[in-house]
């Protein structure tokens, strides 16, 4: 295959290892993305591993992009098979694929920030709070480093220990009730609710399980708790997860 000749030994050797878990650290401009694309060509390419078997996973849409491409150029059409993308669009096409498990529209509205802030301070004058004593972006800011952990508003609200903590598990309770009364979901819930999804229907967490085979993750270090645990979750059916860090930064 031609696209092997351009890697280097440390390349080629990580583009086709076997099963099992590997760990890649490598900084900035050291090839990363071409070494992912690479070992996803060799899956399918070489070893015959179906494309929609492979889950690859970037953290920004430019980065997915850019593998997208790639991929295109070295496996043509069989690219559009991949479960290729960020976290959030992933979890979105997962919730999508899975809604009526879950109760909801298969036509899901995701909010922005501005969405998101807008539904705060509406939840915050339902409940009576000053937004000049509590300021609804650090309410906002609470309930998304919640969802980081994925954290959800009854547990929440068990972990309270000050006034503004307090506060904040009552919006993000309200906050939470509306979004779902909406059929709507915030960024934090494209990666919690496929966590639940998994969590409450074993059929649906074996069947993904089945699926993914591969599991490559790129920018490793930067994945939040939610993230980590999705991830886990995902790949404790595969025969292989490749994950790409950053030497620099803790992982």
């Amino acid at each position: 295959m031609p696209f092997l000749k351009s890697l280097n030994p440390t390349q080629l050797e990580a583009v086709t290892f076997g099963d099992g878990p590997l760990l890649i650290l490598a900084g900035a401009g050291s090839g990363k993305t071409r070494v992912l694309a690479a070992r996803i060509a060799f899956l399918v390419k070489k070893l015959g591993i179906a494309p929609e078997s492979i889950l690859a996973v970037t953290f920004t849409n430019k980065a997915a992009g850019e593998m997208r491409e790639r991929l295109f150029a070295l496996i043509g059409e069989s690219a559009r098979s991949l479960w290729l993308g960020t976290f959030h669009s992933l979890g979105l096409r997962l919730l999508r694929r899975e809604s009526r498990v879950l109760g909801l529209n298969g036509d899901l509205t995701v909010y922005n920030d501005d969405d998101q802030l807008s539904l705060i301070k509406q939840v915050m004058a339902e409940l009576k709070m000053n937004e000049k004593t509590i300021a609804p972006k650090a309410m906002l800011g609470r309930i998304n480093q919640a969802k980081n952990s994925n954290i959800g508003p009854i547990e929440y609200a068990k972990l309270v220990d000050d006034f503004i903590a307090e506060r904040a598990a009552k919006v993000y309770t309200l906050y939470q009730k509306k979004l779902r009364e909406m059929g709507c979901l915030d960024f934090g819930d494209l990666i919690c609710e496929p966590i639940n999804l998994l969590r409450q229907h074993p059929n649906v967490l074996e069947r993904y399980k089945s699926l993914f085979q591969y599991l490559l993750v790129d920018e490793y270090q930067d994945t939040n708790r939610a993230q980590y645990m999705l991830t886990g979750m995902l790949a404790s059916g595969s025969r292989n997860l490749l994950a790409v860090g950053d030497p620099d930064q803790s992982i």
